[in-house]
């Protein structure tokens, strides 16, 4: 995913934990296996990024790893996620969203149009030119 000209880049590598935990994870070999890895990987950012004592930055690289996996659940905890304390896991949130159908995201994305941050605006914006 490419950050738009302005926004604070997303960190790239996963935190040292969230790196072993993926390491600990067998390699898929069938369609089924990468599911249940999906699964799994779901249920586990999905609690990380409802968990405020991480850092921003880890939330919000959590929110990234969320959009990357096709996943109702993930879909659900990137909309609870728009309502964080933090402009940029809001943000990361929002982007994390586009491409996927939900009418919720649409009216996730107007409230947070309406902000007052320019960052979370700007994801706001975005996200609603990928839904229409």
């Amino acid at each position: 995913m490419v950050e738009p000209p302005g926004a604070p880049p997303l960190p790239e590598e996963p935190p040292r934990a969230s790196r072993e935990v993926l390491e600990a994870l067998p390699p898929p070999s069938t369609p089924e296996a990468q599911a249940a890895k999906e699964s799994t990987l779901v249920v586990d950012f999905a609690e990380a990024h409802r968990n405020e004592k991480l850092p921003a930055d880890m939330r919000a690289w959590v929110a990234k790893q969320l959009g990357e996996i096709d996943d109702p659940r993930s879909t659900e905890a990137l909309l609870l996620a728009v309502a964080d304390a933090e402009p940029e896991v809001v943000a990361a949130s929002l982007r994390a969203l586009a491409g996927r159908d939900d009418e919720r995201i649409r009216a996730a994305a107007e409230r947070a149009r309406e902000s007052g941050n320019v960052e979370i605006e700007r994801a706001a914006q975005e996200l609603l030119a990928s839904v229409e």
